[in-house]
């Protein structure tokens, strides 16, 4: 068991069971705790659990995803299933999602983000 997240993208009319895997991560736990924040920055109540939730990405937030990676702000945030610190593991893997899914949205599709812990 632990953290499994997922980012997908989605053209203009595909079911979301079609939706094409743009990346995967595990146990990315400063990545979780981002997106965490930016879903709650648009209204999410602080009792809910975010969890298993297809989190919308759009422009403005791949773009401050990518200056918080750059600039190694992304949260240090823990969890039980979220294993170690994932501060400098994936900051390769995280800004070519970042440039993948500006393309997807150039394109027309929207880009989602899900995790399951």
């Amino acid at each position: 068991m632990g953290l499994d997240q997922y980012a997908y993208r989605r053209a203009k009319g595909v079911k979301r069971d079609d939706m094409q895997q743009i990346a995967y991560w595990r146990k990315h736990n400063r990545l979780q705790g981002w997106m965490e924040a930016r879903w709650r920055e648009k209204g999410q109540p602080e009792e809910a659990v975010f969890n298993c939730i297809s989190f919308r990405l759009k422009k403005k937030d791949l773009e401050a995803l990518a200056v918080d990676i750059i600039t190694d702000n992304l949260p240090k945030t823990e969890g039980f299933f979220f294993g170690d610190d994932s501060k400098d593991y994936y900051m390769k893997e995280d800004l070519l999602f970042v440039t993948d899914s500006l393309k997807a949205i150039q394109a027309g599709d929207k880009v989602y983000y899900d995790s399951w812990w």
